[in-house]
């Protein structure tokens, strides 16, 4: 079990059931209809911890902290469009969307999903 946690292991939140395993080659932001889906990406790299998962994503880029910023923000920016969008601001929802458009736009192509 050791093995396979380590070999799987990038970053883990604690949740009230267990231990997730948090691994950049599962981030597909786009995938989740709603929003709560996206809060177990939010309190990975949301939160204070942010700077040792983008040294262990994304080690030697020099950019890392940056890549990592930015899919922060495009998390916020989707789940506000996300949330907008079920209470019937479409208008707002499209406002974030282009957000996270443009960021997706300007993350590195080895990041895209």
């Amino acid at each position: 079990m050791e093995l396979v946690r380590a070999m799987a292991y990038r970053f883990s939140v604690k949740q009230s059931k267990g231990e997730l395993i948090v691994d950049f080659k599962d981030f597909n932001p786009d995938c989740y209809v709603e929003p709560s889906e996206l809060d177990v990406w939010l309190n990975a790299i949301g939160g204070n911890l942010w700077a040792p998962i983008a040294d262990e994503w994304f080690p030697g880029n020099p950019n890392r902290y940056v890549i990592v910023d930015m899919l922060r923000l495009y998390l916020r920016k989707k789940r506000q469009a996300m949330v907008a969008r079920l209470a019937g601001d479409i208008a707002q929802a499209v406002v974030w969307e282009d957000v996270c458009d443009r960021l997706y736009l300007n993350l590195p192509k080895e990041v895209r999903w």
